[in-house]
């Protein structure tokens, strides 16, 4: 049986203010989010949802209790082995988009490609060029800066950067926040289509509308988190089967083009056998749910 994708297991977080100041950010917080989750963090100001997201995503630490991702026990890796496995194992999607405003919107995608060092440069060029297709960036505006975007545009960048490096899993800090109706909704069906095709997505929010589009709700409130009733896999958002099929065909390719990334890297031996016949694994399994 595989390793859920991440277990926070009794996660305390304290902060110390003063000498006799603190507060209890997180109490004995529990989580398992398995492999092809979609689920949603809500509560509101000062619940500690934003705590709980800052450790999953390694950009803090629990005070006390074990967070293990893909396995891995990463309580206790020093700063740099964070940032290592942070960079190929998370993708973040925030609300204020985080992209480089010198870069276009293709090479704000390829970056993360290029700096794992996986990837040659006509590769990450290929991909990030797929990965756009599949939020349904207009072509268009491939060589665009941010400023040349419109805010759900550059969240369609976002969270096409966030999947350059097959991570495992996307976190969402408010993806919908910043956006106004029309946009939101775009971002609502892109990140459920993402997840139809096998994405493990977290998302840490405010807007009810989008909670209810994932599959299980956690409520939380003075640093500890409930769970609420799962959601059914059949609240789908609708797609025009002909567009389904597209975004469907450009997944495919995305996966066809990592299957000969990974088999380069093995026969250049930049990878060991077992990572290679794990890569291969989780491809096959992607492959399935996307045809399926």
């Amino acid at each position: 049986m595989s390793s859920p994708a991440l277990e926070c297991i009794n996660v305390s977080k304290t902060y110390f203010l003063g000498k006799d100041i603190e507060v209890k950010a997180l109490r004995n917080v529990s989580l398992r989010v398995e492999r092809g989750d979609f689920i949603s963090i809500i509560g509101p100001s000062g619940s500690g949802k934003s705590t709980l997201l800052h450790i999953a995503g390694t950009l803090d630490r629990p005070t006390s209790g074990r967070v293990l991702i893909d396995g891995v026990d990463v309580t206790e890796l020093s700063e740099s082995e964070l940032t290592a496995f942070r960079k190929n194992k998370i993708g973040f999607v925030f609300q204020f988009f985080n992209l480089i405003t010198n870069l276009s919107a293709i090479e704000n995608v390829m970056l993360p490609m290029l700096l794992s060092r996986r990837y040659m440069l006509k590769e990450a060029r290929l991909k990030a060029l797929h990965l756009l297709r599949l939020v349904g960036f207009p072509e268009d505006r491939l060589r665009n800066p941010p400023n040349r975007l419109s805010g759900g545009q550059q969240q369609k960048v976002a969270i096409a950067r966030a999947l350059a490096n097959n991570p495992t899993y996307i976190l969402a800090d408010e993806p919908t926040g910043n956006l106004d109706v029309s946009s939101s909704a775009e971002i609502i069906a892109t990140l459920k289509l993402l997840n139809n095709f096998g994405n493990t997505i977290i998302i840490v929010t405010h807007n009810v509308e989008l909670a209810r589009i994932t599959n299980k709700i956690f409520f939380m409130r003075d640093g500890q988190i409930y769970e609420e009733a799962p959601r059914s896999f059949l609240e789908r958002m609708p797609m025009d089967e002909a567009a389904l099929e597209s975004k469907r065909r450009i997944q495919l390719d995305i996966l066809r083009l990592e299957r000969e990334n990974i088999e380069r890297l093995f026969k250049s031996r930049m990878i060991s056998s077992e990572s290679y016949e794990r890569a291969l694994k989780n491809l096959e399994d992607k492959e399935l749910r996307v045809k399926h």
